[in-house]
């Protein structure tokens, strides 16, 4: 059987209505059964995931689910074994002070493996809305670079300059959050970036850093009742092709080596 380095994680079945994932090389693993995941997760869920996530073949590239569950790349951040950094497509900073012991929320993930994680040197977020940054702790804003929704419209940046501040291996995580409305749908709101611009943008990063591995959140999570209404189905069709290009791009990633050459 092929094995083409996606691993699909199932916590309230939403990937089942995009019909390209139920091809039998697409490594799924069922957490849909543990309690206390949307949105914040309890210490109990956590470690079940945890565990659960060792039984995965390929550590590559993981479709997520709805944003509600973005706090599992801070359980991919902690298998990485050497100093990196996180490159964050997100329009939110998910950096918020919970303070709430024991548990992990989707909002707040970023900010706890800048606590938590001694391997994780910086974080650069782009693509996130310029009203959030303010929710950055100081005590963590000389570790976090952020390129923000109106620099990008406008052109206002250069990843390049932004990449070099960075340690040579990078994860990528990516919630389609970022995107504009016109490319995908998700149950937050959204930025402005095109999927192009998205697609380009995480492409010139592979090609200028050791990748160590890609996540992708960001899908539309709906009731069985409202599954087939036409919002519903829209954004299941905008976000099915809006992955489906992502994982095409992120494929041609040499995963843990670096390019040498210049990105024009």
């Amino acid at each position: 059987m092929m094995d083409n380095g996606v691993t699909v994680l199932n916590f309230d079945d939403t990937y089942y209505a995009h019909k390209y994932l139920q091809k039998p090389f697409y490594e799924w693993l069922d957490l849909s059964d543990i309690r206390s995941t949307n949105g914040y997760c309890e210490r109990v869920a956590f470690f079940i995931i945890r565990q659960r996530l060792k039984k995965r073949k390929n550590k590559r590239i993981t479709l997520i689910g709805n944003g509600n569950y973005h706090y599992v790349s801070y359980l991919f951040l902690s298998e990485i074994k050497e100093p990196f950094s996180l490159v964050l497509f997100d329009y939110h900073t998910d950096m918020l002070d919970v303070q709430c012991h024991g548990v992990l929320s989707c909002g707040s993930w970023v900010l706890e493996a800048l606590r938590n994680n001694p391997m994780l040197q910086k974080v650069l977020i782009i693509g996130v809305n310029q009203e959030y940054i303010k929710l950055i702790p100081q005590s963590f804003q000389d570790r976090v670079l952020v390129i923000t929704d109106s620099m990008i419209e406008q052109g206002d940046y250069s990843l390049e300059s932004v990449l070099a501040e960075l340690t040579d291996k990078v994860y990528i995580s990516i919630d389609k959050d970022v995107l504009d409305c016109k490319d995908a749908f998700t149950n937050w709101e959204q930025g402005t970036m095109t999927l192009e611009e998205l697609t380009r943008n995480i492409t010139y990063v592979a090609k200028t850093k050791k990748i160590s591995g890609v996540d992708i959140c960001g899908e539309y999570s709906c009731s069985l009742a409202d599954i087939y209404l036409p919002k519903s189905r829209e954004a299941n069709k905008k976000n099915e092709r809006a992955n489906k290009l992502l994982i095409k791009a992120v494929r041609e990633f040499n995963f843990g080596k670096q390019k040498k050459h210049r990105v024009s």
